[in-house]
Protein backbone atom coordinates (compact mmCIF):
# COMPACT_ATOMS: atom_id res chain seq x y z
CA UNK A 1 0.00 0.00 0.00
CA UNK A 2 2.99 1.89 0.84
CA UNK A 3 4.33 1.54 -2.37
CA UNK A 4 1.05 2.20 -4.25
CA UNK A 5 0.79 5.60 -2.48
CA UNK A 6 4.70 6.48 -3.80
CA UNK A 7 3.91 5.52 -6.85
CA UNK A 8 1.51 7.92 -7.06
CA UNK A 9 3.28 11.28 -5.66
CA UNK A 10 5.91 10.10 -8.53
CA UNK A 11 3.56 10.23 -11.08
CA UNK A 12 1.81 13.65 -9.38
CA UNK A 13 5.42 15.32 -9.52
CA UNK A 14 6.31 14.10 -13.60
CA UNK A 15 2.88 15.30 -13.98
CA UNK A 16 3.56 19.10 -12.65
CA UNK A 17 7.01 19.35 -14.17
CA UNK A 18 5.30 18.19 -17.45
CA UNK A 19 2.88 21.00 -17.32
CA UNK A 20 4.71 23.66 -15.85
CA UNK A 21 5.75 24.59 -19.40
CA UNK A 22 2.55 25.45 -20.47
CA UNK A 23 1.35 27.00 -16.81
CA UNK A 24 4.51 29.43 -17.34
CA UNK A 25 3.59 30.12 -20.64
CA UNK A 26 0.05 31.04 -19.61
CA UNK A 27 1.49 33.07 -16.46
CA UNK A 28 3.54 34.87 -18.81
CA UNK A 29 1.02 35.17 -21.25
CA UNK A 30 -1.15 36.72 -18.48
CA UNK A 31 1.31 39.14 -17.71
CA UNK A 32 2.01 40.59 -21.08
CA UNK A 33 5.73 38.97 -21.27
CA UNK A 34 4.56 37.07 -24.11
CA UNK A 35 4.78 38.73 -27.90
CA UNK A 36 1.81 36.92 -28.27
CA UNK A 37 -0.03 38.52 -25.61
CA UNK A 38 0.62 41.98 -27.13
CA UNK A 39 -0.89 41.17 -30.13
CA UNK A 40 -4.29 39.34 -29.73
CA UNK A 41 -6.34 39.29 -32.83
CA UNK A 42 -9.43 40.23 -33.50
CA UNK A 43 -11.71 39.26 -36.32
CA UNK A 44 -14.64 40.42 -37.76
CA UNK A 45 -17.33 37.74 -37.09
CA UNK A 46 -18.18 37.13 -33.53
CA UNK A 47 -16.47 34.48 -31.74
CA UNK A 48 -18.15 31.42 -29.47
CA UNK A 49 -15.61 29.50 -27.92
CA UNK A 50 -16.65 26.36 -26.77
CA UNK A 51 -13.76 24.01 -24.75
CA UNK A 52 -12.92 22.55 -21.67
CA UNK A 53 -9.80 22.56 -19.35
CA UNK A 54 -9.53 18.69 -19.26
CA UNK A 55 -8.45 16.03 -22.27
CA UNK A 56 -12.16 15.32 -23.87
CA UNK A 57 -15.18 13.81 -22.07
CA UNK A 58 -17.31 16.67 -21.49
CA UNK A 59 -19.19 16.93 -24.48
CA UNK A 60 -18.34 19.47 -26.57
CA UNK A 61 -19.86 18.42 -29.76
CA UNK A 62 -23.47 18.25 -28.40
CA UNK A 63 -23.02 21.49 -27.22
CA UNK A 64 -21.46 22.88 -30.00
CA UNK A 65 -24.77 21.66 -32.07
CA UNK A 66 -26.68 23.02 -29.33
CA UNK A 67 -25.36 26.64 -29.84
CA UNK A 68 -25.42 26.36 -33.66
CA UNK A 69 -29.28 25.26 -33.57
CA UNK A 70 -29.91 28.10 -31.40
CA UNK A 71 -28.59 30.76 -33.57
CA UNK A 72 -29.87 29.41 -36.67
CA UNK A 73 -33.37 29.85 -34.61
CA UNK A 74 -32.48 33.48 -33.09
CA UNK A 75 -30.10 35.21 -35.81
CA UNK A 76 -31.99 34.50 -39.03
CA UNK A 77 -30.29 35.26 -42.20
CA UNK A 78 -27.24 35.26 -40.18
CA UNK A 79 -24.29 33.37 -41.67
CA UNK A 80 -23.00 30.77 -39.64
CA UNK A 81 -19.71 28.55 -39.23
CA UNK A 82 -18.00 26.44 -36.82
CA UNK A 83 -14.52 26.12 -37.05
CA UNK A 84 -12.13 23.39 -35.25
CA UNK A 85 -8.39 22.00 -35.50
CA UNK A 86 -10.59 18.41 -36.91
CA UNK A 87 -8.73 16.32 -34.26
CA UNK A 88 -7.66 13.02 -36.02
CA UNK A 89 -7.61 13.42 -39.52
CA UNK A 90 -5.68 12.42 -42.03
CA UNK A 91 -5.15 15.42 -43.33
CA UNK A 92 -3.49 18.70 -42.64
CA UNK A 93 -4.11 22.89 -43.60
CA UNK A 94 -7.66 24.70 -43.72
CA UNK A 95 -10.02 22.82 -45.47
CA UNK A 96 -13.80 23.26 -45.35
CA UNK A 97 -16.32 20.88 -45.54
CA UNK A 98 -17.97 19.55 -48.62
CA UNK A 99 -20.60 16.72 -49.69
CA UNK A 100 -17.37 14.51 -50.14
CA UNK A 101 -15.85 14.94 -47.32
CA UNK A 102 -14.70 11.87 -44.99
CA UNK A 103 -14.18 11.76 -41.18
CA UNK A 104 -10.56 10.85 -42.51
CA UNK A 105 -10.37 14.34 -44.28
CA UNK A 106 -12.04 16.60 -41.38
CA UNK A 107 -12.06 14.88 -38.35
CA UNK A 108 -15.20 12.47 -37.02
CA UNK A 109 -16.63 15.50 -35.00
CA UNK A 110 -16.53 18.43 -37.78
CA UNK A 111 -18.23 15.58 -40.46
CA UNK A 112 -20.91 14.92 -37.82
CA UNK A 113 -21.99 18.35 -37.51
CA UNK A 114 -21.69 18.58 -41.10
CA UNK A 115 -24.37 15.77 -41.41
CA UNK A 116 -26.29 16.48 -38.83
CA UNK A 117 -26.81 20.00 -40.07
CA UNK A 118 -27.92 19.10 -43.70
CA UNK A 119 -24.67 20.06 -44.85
CA UNK A 120 -26.47 23.95 -44.06
CA UNK A 121 -23.79 24.99 -42.26
CA UNK A 122 -20.17 25.72 -43.14
CA UNK A 123 -17.63 23.54 -41.17
CA UNK A 124 -13.86 24.45 -41.33
CA UNK A 125 -11.11 22.18 -40.28
CA UNK A 126 -7.38 24.23 -39.36
CA UNK A 127 -4.76 23.70 -36.73
CA UNK A 128 -4.08 27.05 -37.16
CA UNK A 129 -6.98 29.08 -36.22
CA UNK A 130 -5.88 32.39 -37.04
CA UNK A 131 -5.02 31.24 -40.91
CA UNK A 132 -8.19 29.67 -41.04
CA UNK A 133 -10.07 33.05 -39.39
CA UNK A 134 -7.73 35.46 -41.76
CA UNK A 135 -9.69 33.92 -44.97
CA UNK A 136 -13.42 33.57 -43.81
CA UNK A 137 -14.42 35.66 -40.74
CA UNK A 138 -15.41 38.26 -43.11
CA UNK A 139 -17.90 36.25 -44.69
CA UNK A 140 -19.63 34.89 -41.45
CA UNK A 141 -21.64 37.31 -38.83
CA UNK A 142 -21.15 34.05 -36.21
CA UNK A 143 -18.19 31.14 -35.90
CA UNK A 144 -18.71 28.60 -33.56
CA UNK A 145 -14.68 27.30 -31.67
CA UNK A 146 -15.10 24.30 -31.09
CA UNK A 147 -12.36 23.47 -28.67
CA UNK A 148 -11.08 26.81 -28.22
CA UNK A 149 -10.59 27.19 -25.24
CA UNK A 150 -6.69 27.30 -25.20
CA UNK A 151 -6.80 29.56 -27.99
CA UNK A 152 -5.47 32.55 -25.98
CA UNK A 153 -4.25 34.69 -28.62
CA UNK A 154 -7.58 34.85 -30.17
CA UNK A 155 -9.63 37.32 -29.05
CA UNK A 156 -12.56 35.44 -28.53
CA UNK A 157 -16.12 37.21 -27.97
CA UNK A 158 -18.08 34.24 -25.78
CA UNK A 159 -15.97 32.24 -23.81
CA UNK A 160 -18.49 28.57 -22.64
CA UNK A 161 -16.33 26.42 -20.68
CA UNK A 162 -17.92 22.54 -19.99
CA UNK A 163 -17.12 20.80 -17.34
CA UNK A 164 -18.43 16.99 -16.87
CA UNK A 165 -20.81 16.87 -13.94
CA UNK A 166 -19.40 13.50 -12.90
CA UNK A 167 -15.89 14.79 -12.24
CA UNK A 168 -15.79 18.70 -11.97
CA UNK A 169 -12.78 20.51 -12.93
CA UNK A 170 -12.18 21.59 -9.43
CA UNK A 171 -12.08 18.20 -8.45
CA UNK A 172 -9.55 16.70 -11.18
CA UNK A 173 -5.91 16.85 -11.10
CA UNK A 174 -3.27 16.91 -14.15
CA UNK A 175 -2.43 14.80 -16.91
CA UNK A 176 -2.12 11.45 -16.73
CA UNK A 177 -3.37 10.64 -13.34
CA UNK A 178 -6.53 12.84 -14.19
CA UNK A 179 -7.68 14.65 -17.20
CA UNK A 180 -6.53 18.20 -16.61
CA UNK A 181 -5.07 20.02 -19.78
CA UNK A 182 -4.76 22.98 -18.14
CA UNK A 183 -5.13 24.55 -14.22
CA UNK A 184 -8.30 24.78 -12.79
CA UNK A 185 -7.50 28.50 -12.14
CA UNK A 186 -7.92 29.18 -15.58
CA UNK A 187 -11.69 28.49 -15.15
CA UNK A 188 -11.91 32.46 -14.67
CA UNK A 189 -11.33 33.01 -18.17
CA UNK A 190 -14.69 31.77 -18.63
CA UNK A 191 -18.26 34.17 -19.51
CA UNK A 192 -20.26 30.77 -18.40
CA UNK A 193 -19.64 27.63 -17.00
CA UNK A 194 -22.04 24.55 -17.94
CA UNK A 195 -22.23 21.15 -15.87
CA UNK A 196 -22.78 18.61 -18.55
CA UNK A 197 -24.44 14.86 -18.28
CA UNK A 198 -26.07 16.14 -14.89
CA UNK A 199 -28.49 13.48 -14.30
CA UNK A 200 -31.90 14.38 -14.88
CA UNK A 201 -33.04 14.80 -11.85
CA UNK A 202 -30.02 16.70 -10.28
CA UNK A 203 -31.26 17.59 -6.63
CA UNK A 204 -31.09 21.26 -5.42
CA UNK A 205 -28.58 20.72 -2.82
CA UNK A 206 -26.64 18.89 -5.65
CA UNK A 207 -26.65 21.73 -7.57
CA UNK A 208 -25.76 24.46 -4.83
CA UNK A 209 -22.91 21.86 -4.03
CA UNK A 210 -21.59 22.24 -7.58
CA UNK A 211 -22.48 25.80 -7.51
CA UNK A 212 -20.34 26.48 -4.52
CA UNK A 213 -17.60 24.76 -4.97
CA UNK A 214 -17.21 26.11 -9.04
CA UNK A 215 -17.49 29.77 -7.96
CA UNK A 216 -14.25 30.02 -6.22
CA UNK A 217 -12.41 29.29 -9.49
CA UNK A 218 -14.86 32.18 -11.73
CA UNK A 219 -15.15 35.95 -12.01
CA UNK A 220 -17.43 37.48 -9.88
CA UNK A 221 -21.55 36.64 -11.04
CA UNK A 222 -20.13 34.38 -14.09
CA UNK A 223 -23.52 31.78 -14.68
CA UNK A 224 -23.15 28.53 -14.53
CA UNK A 225 -25.83 26.02 -15.91
CA UNK A 226 -26.57 22.26 -15.86
CA UNK A 227 -27.59 20.51 -19.25
CA UNK A 228 -28.11 16.79 -19.52
CA UNK A 229 -27.35 14.28 -22.64
CA UNK A 230 -30.98 13.16 -23.67
CA UNK A 231 -30.83 10.15 -26.58
CA UNK A 232 -33.26 10.94 -29.30
CA UNK A 233 -33.77 8.67 -31.68
CA UNK A 234 -31.53 4.67 -32.81
CA UNK A 235 -31.25 4.96 -36.57
CA UNK A 236 -30.36 2.67 -38.96
CA UNK A 237 -27.35 3.04 -40.98
CA UNK A 238 -29.24 1.36 -43.86
CA UNK A 239 -32.94 1.54 -44.07
CA UNK A 240 -33.94 -2.07 -44.94
CA UNK A 241 -33.09 -2.70 -41.69
CA UNK A 242 -35.56 -0.69 -39.84
CA UNK A 243 -37.82 -3.01 -38.89
CA UNK A 244 -35.63 -5.17 -36.72
CA UNK A 245 -36.51 -6.00 -33.39
CA UNK A 246 -33.33 -5.78 -31.25
CA UNK A 247 -32.96 -7.97 -28.31
CA UNK A 248 -29.31 -8.48 -28.36
CA UNK A 249 -26.47 -5.58 -29.07
CA UNK A 250 -22.74 -5.82 -29.90
CA UNK A 251 -21.72 -2.00 -28.07
CA UNK A 252 -19.18 -0.18 -30.19
CA UNK A 253 -18.07 3.28 -29.42
CA UNK A 254 -14.83 5.56 -29.53
CA UNK A 255 -15.59 8.54 -27.13
CA UNK A 256 -13.73 9.84 -24.20
CA UNK A 257 -16.51 8.92 -21.56
CA UNK A 258 -18.06 5.79 -22.93
CA UNK A 259 -20.45 5.73 -19.48
CA UNK A 260 -23.09 7.29 -20.34
CA UNK A 261 -23.92 5.45 -23.68
CA UNK A 262 -22.84 2.12 -22.85
CA UNK A 263 -25.07 2.50 -19.32
CA UNK A 264 -28.20 3.89 -22.28
CA UNK A 265 -27.90 0.71 -24.08
CA UNK A 266 -27.62 -1.81 -21.67
CA UNK A 267 -31.28 -0.06 -19.85
CA UNK A 268 -32.65 -1.01 -23.24
CA UNK A 269 -31.28 -3.99 -24.32
CA UNK A 270 -29.13 -7.32 -23.68
CA UNK A 271 -25.58 -6.55 -24.57
CA UNK A 272 -23.61 -9.65 -26.17
CA UNK A 273 -20.07 -7.42 -26.46
CA UNK A 274 -19.07 -4.31 -25.63
CA UNK A 275 -15.63 -2.73 -27.92
CA UNK A 276 -14.80 0.42 -25.48
CA UNK A 277 -12.40 1.74 -27.76
CA UNK A 278 -10.32 5.15 -27.06
CA UNK A 279 -11.50 8.81 -28.31
CA UNK A 280 -11.20 8.99 -32.18
CA UNK A 281 -10.61 5.53 -32.60
CA UNK A 282 -9.61 5.20 -36.46
CA UNK A 283 -11.95 2.46 -38.22
CA UNK A 284 -9.51 0.24 -40.62
CA UNK A 285 -10.82 -3.66 -42.49
CA UNK A 286 -8.87 -5.42 -39.42
CA UNK A 287 -11.47 -4.12 -36.63
CA UNK A 288 -14.29 -4.01 -38.76
CA UNK A 289 -13.80 -7.79 -39.80
CA UNK A 290 -13.47 -8.88 -36.05
CA UNK A 291 -16.87 -6.34 -35.40
CA UNK A 292 -18.67 -8.25 -38.45
CA UNK A 293 -17.65 -11.81 -36.81
CA UNK A 294 -19.09 -10.65 -33.12
CA UNK A 295 -21.97 -10.48 -34.99
CA UNK A 296 -22.24 -13.13 -37.27
CA UNK A 297 -21.15 -15.78 -34.09
CA UNK A 298 -23.80 -14.21 -32.23
CA UNK A 299 -26.71 -16.75 -30.95
CA UNK A 300 -29.89 -14.55 -32.48
CA UNK A 301 -28.58 -12.66 -35.21
CA UNK A 302 -32.17 -12.21 -36.41
CA UNK A 303 -32.50 -10.39 -33.12
CA UNK A 304 -29.13 -8.80 -32.64
CA UNK A 305 -27.84 -5.47 -34.20
CA UNK A 306 -24.44 -3.68 -33.74
CA UNK A 307 -25.30 -0.17 -31.51
CA UNK A 308 -23.01 2.77 -31.96
CA UNK A 309 -22.79 6.50 -31.60
CA UNK A 310 -23.87 9.64 -34.02
CA UNK A 311 -19.74 10.15 -33.83
CA UNK A 312 -18.83 7.01 -34.54
CA UNK A 313 -21.27 6.26 -37.35
CA UNK A 314 -19.19 8.64 -39.65
CA UNK A 315 -16.52 7.11 -39.91
CA UNK A 316 -18.13 4.19 -41.08
CA UNK A 317 -19.91 6.19 -44.41
CA UNK A 318 -16.33 4.92 -45.96
CA UNK A 319 -16.67 3.02 -49.05
CA UNK A 320 -14.07 0.52 -48.19
CA UNK A 321 -16.46 -1.20 -45.42
CA UNK A 322 -19.28 -1.10 -47.57
CA UNK A 323 -19.07 -4.79 -48.85
CA UNK A 324 -18.00 -6.04 -45.12
CA UNK A 325 -21.17 -4.10 -43.55
CA UNK A 326 -23.15 -4.40 -46.17
CA UNK A 327 -25.35 -7.00 -44.56
CA UNK A 328 -25.02 -6.26 -40.91
CA UNK A 329 -27.63 -4.02 -38.70
CA UNK A 330 -25.63 -1.19 -37.77
CA UNK A 331 -27.92 1.22 -35.54
CA UNK A 332 -26.56 4.44 -33.91
CA UNK A 333 -28.14 6.70 -31.15
CA UNK A 334 -28.70 10.55 -31.79
CA UNK A 335 -28.45 12.49 -28.72
CA UNK A 336 -28.87 16.00 -27.74
CA UNK A 337 -28.97 18.89 -24.99
CA UNK A 338 -31.29 19.29 -22.68
CA UNK A 339 -30.79 22.51 -20.05
CA UNK A 340 -34.13 21.66 -18.34
CA UNK A 341 -34.74 24.37 -15.48
CA UNK A 342 -32.05 26.10 -16.89
CA UNK A 343 -33.03 26.46 -20.30
CA UNK A 344 -34.85 29.80 -20.13
CA UNK A 345 -31.96 31.50 -18.13
CA UNK A 346 -29.32 29.97 -20.67
CA UNK A 347 -31.29 31.49 -23.83
CA UNK A 348 -31.63 34.95 -22.03
CA UNK A 349 -27.73 34.78 -21.19
CA UNK A 350 -27.25 34.13 -25.47
CA UNK A 351 -29.38 36.86 -26.09
CA UNK A 352 -27.52 39.37 -23.67
CA UNK A 353 -24.08 38.57 -24.58
CA UNK A 354 -24.33 37.73 -28.66
CA UNK A 355 -25.52 41.00 -30.78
Amino acid sequence: MNSLKVLKKAIALLAWLFTWPYRSAIFLWRKGALKSAKRKIKYQSYLLAVGNLTAGGSGKTPHVIYIIDWLFKHKVNSKLATLSRGYGRQTSGFLEATNQSTAKDIGDEPLLIYKRFDESVTVLVSEDRHKALKFKSNLYSYIVLDDAYQQLSLSVNLNILLSNYTLPFYEDTFLPLGRLREHKSQAERADCLIFTKCPNDLSYSKRKELYEKAKVYLKKNTPIFFSSIVYDELKPLKKEFSNVIIKNAIVVCGLADAKLFIDKVKSEMNVLKVYDLKDHFKYNKVFIKKLVESYNSSKEPSETAIITTEKDIVKLLNSEFDSLIDKVPIFYWTISVDFGEDAQSFHAFLNEKIP
